[in-house]
């Protein structure tokens, strides 16, 4: 979150803590007013299209993630469920691929064969989130 800037913190920040800091942050948005709900887009999706990471971390410099919470279609919270988060990010990132031109059978695997599912926080009970990340490379 950009709000509540870190020096440190884990992935998930499981118990609320972290390594506070002072900071500035200088942010840029662009408004799309109508946007989302024109192309039924209902949780967060975001990119990188270039992020510096160490090498160890194994993580893509370029990627797109769509992301889902433990909340069923029909509008049940199914609380702090993982496995339906996780879900939902996937099927998110099927959509996201079928606007790209891929059916749903080639955008289900290159999801399986490409993307990673990883739990972005846990502290926000009962809406844990999982983002689904696509590294850009794949595409080269």
């Amino acid at each position: 979150s950009t709000g509540d800037v870190h020096y440190a913190q884990g992935d998930c920040e499981a118990c609320g803590t972290a390594i506070e800091m002072r900071s500035r942050v200088h942010l840029r948005f662009n408004v799309r007013k109508g946007e989302a709900e024109r192309q039924g887009i209902r949780d967060l999706q975001f990119f990188r299209d270039d992020y510096f990471t160490a090498p160890e971390m194994a993580a893509p410099r370029r990627f797109f993630a769509t992301t889902g919470i433990g909340v069923r279609k029909d509008g049940t919270n199914e609380s702090e469920n993982i496995t339906v988060a996780a879900r939902n990010a996937l099927l998110n990132m099927i959509e996201h691929l079928g606007t790209r031109g891929f059916d749903r059978q080639q955008a289900y695997a290159l999801c399986s064969a490409a993307v990673d599912l990883r739990i972005s926080q846990t502290v926000d009970v009962p809406n844990p989130l999982v983002s689904a990340l696509l590294p850009l490379d794949v595409f080269v």
